[in-house]
C-alpha cells in the first residue's frame, strides 16, 4: 500500500509542475487526505466509473479516437451514411 500511496504522489507532483493540478492539491496528498473529502474541483468525477474508465483507456490507447474534420454539411451526411 505504501508503493500505491508514493506512486500517487509522484504522479500527482508530475500534474502539478505540468500546471495540471494546483499546489495545494499535491498537499493534500502527502498528507493522504482522501479523494472523497480534498475538497477540489479534481475530484469533482472520480466517483464516476464511466469517466474514470474513460480517462484509463484513453491514457492507454490515446490513437483509439481520431477526429476527422468535416468541412461541409454534405461531408457530414455522407459521412453518417457511410
Amino acid at each position: 500500500m505504501e508503493a500505491i500511496a508514493d506512486g500517487r504522489g509522484e504522479y500527482a507532483a508530475t500534474l502539478v509542475d505540468l500546471g495540471f493540478l494546483p499546489g495545494s492539491y499535491l498537499e493534500a496528498v502527502r498528507h493522504g487526505t482522501t479523494m472523497s473529502n480534498s475538497g477540489h474541483d479534481v475530484d469533482d468525477f472520480s466517483n464516476n466509473a464511466r469517466v474514470v474508465k474513460a480517462a484509463v483507456c484513453g491514457g492507454f490507447y490515446p490513437n483509439i479516437v481520431m477526429p476527422v474534420p468535416m468541412h461541409s454539411e454534405a461531408d457530414m451526411h455522407a459521412a453518417a451514411i457511410a
